[in-house]
């Protein structure tokens, strides 16, 4: 039996980047004992999960911006020796980490400690596109981070990374050689087929939202779109933060059911009610390094509901290459009112129950599971 140390920035209950990791270790057979060491404000259902603390990152803005970026270069670790201390407090056989915010630097200090050999790294967003991309607070410190999180990808014995795109990127930029892994997607449910609602048009979103002004502009073409149709339309989100629902709000003529959080399978039963579902990449240059090495683990959800997918993304990126190689729906590479008709427009055409099925088994199947697995067997 294989004795496995897992931390992570984040809490296992909440969040895509959670659900990708449990829809892999969830298959694992006895073979593997793993657990999981987490930073967050309460105590999780996962087994053998331990909460170790809250997170160091994030809290308030003047002693965050000032603080984070040296804990984050490896210049100022005190704060996160006791994350490191419980990790070696157990004889485990290896370490993984997932290398985003304080799992970047636990990473590079257990690199420091001398266990570099038993170390395995998973990315789901690149760090310095991640924050470039999304946060106001840390977007002119990006760039620091960029050499820690290079330092710790090639100090690891192993690297899984997110999508075809991230390998190809770090592999350019660094010599890497990396495992792509997506979630784990099981037997695909019946799903609802055709034009669900007669006279509405509904759309469902799970997760985050990572530009509020694309997707505004969406919402504006498509609440006009639906007018011309002489239709409703009615905006179902899961997981949607109550902050970001009172500017979505001011668009008239658009009813919004927002649910905070709800079980992946609810989601999944939900999200079959709807036309079609959306998933975006911001348009801006700066969320370049973000769009093309990252992919959406809401992915995964629209695939199980097995709905059409609106892809809102610029072409470039690795949502529009999947959505596009698969034909899971339209990408929508543009903010404009006529181009997004055209594209709502397509939203008629139905997707082939077996474009879901071979989605599922090209790209989220079991090859996922055993190739993460044997990755870890092998440290």
């Amino acid at each position: 039996m294989k004795r496995i140390a897992l931390f992570t920035n984040f809490h296992p209950d909440i969040g895509g980047g959670a659900a990708h990791l449990r829809s892999i270790i969830a298959e694992w057979g006895p073979e593997i004992d793993l657990t999981w060491y987490y930073l967050g404000k309460n105590v999780s259902k996962w087994p053998s999960s331990v909460r170790i603390g809250k997170n160091f990152v994030g809290g308030g803005v003047l002693k965050d911006f000032v603080i984070t970026p040296f804990v984050l270069c490896g210049y100022y670790t005190s704060p996160l020796e006791f994350v490191v201390r419980r990790l070696l407090a157990v004889n485990y056989d290896c370490y993984w980490v997932v290398a985003m915010n304080e799992g970047l630097t636990v990473g590079n200090m257990l690199v420091k400690e001398g266990f570099r050999s038993k170390l395995h790294v998973s990315v789901q967003d690149d760090q310095y596109g991640w924050m470039w991309a999304r946060s106001r607070r840390y977007k002119l410190q990006a760039p620091l981070f960029r050499n820690p999180l290079g330092k710790l990808l090639l100090a690891a014995k192993s690297v899984d990374v997110i999508s075809d795109g991230m390998q190809q990127y770090y592999r350019k930029r660094i010599g890497l050689d990396s495992l792509v892994v997506h979630p784990y997607i099981g037997k695909l449910r019946e799903p609802a087929l055709g034009i669900l609602n007669e006279w509405e048009v509904v759309v469902g979103h799970i997760g985050s939202v990572y530009d509020l002004t694309d997707f505004q502009s969406f919402l504006i073409a498509t609440r006009r779109w639906a007018l011309l149709k002489q239709k409703k339309f009615r905006l179902v989100l899961i997981g949607f933060s109550q902050q970001r629902l009172q500017a979505l709000t001011a668009i008239p003529a658009c009813e919004i059911r927002c649910i905070p959080n709800m079980p992946e399978a609810e989601a999944v039963k939900l999200l079959q009610t709807c036309d079609f579902v959306y998933a975006m990449y911001p348009f801006k240059e700066s969320a370049r390094v973000f769009r093309q090495t990252s992919l959406p683990t809401k992915l995964s959800t629209y695939i199980r509901a097995q709905r059409p997918i609106f892809a809102h993304t610029p072409a470039d990126s690795s949502l529009a290459a999947l959505v596009g190689k698969y034909e899971l729906g339209v990408v929508a590479s543009s903010l404009g009112d006529s181009e997004l008709f055209q594209s709502l427009d397509a939203m008629d055409n139905p997707i082939p129950r077996k474009m879901f099925e071979i989605t599922r088994r090209e790209v989220y199947g079991w090859s996922n599971v055993e190739s993460l697995r044997e990755c870890l067997l092998n440290l």
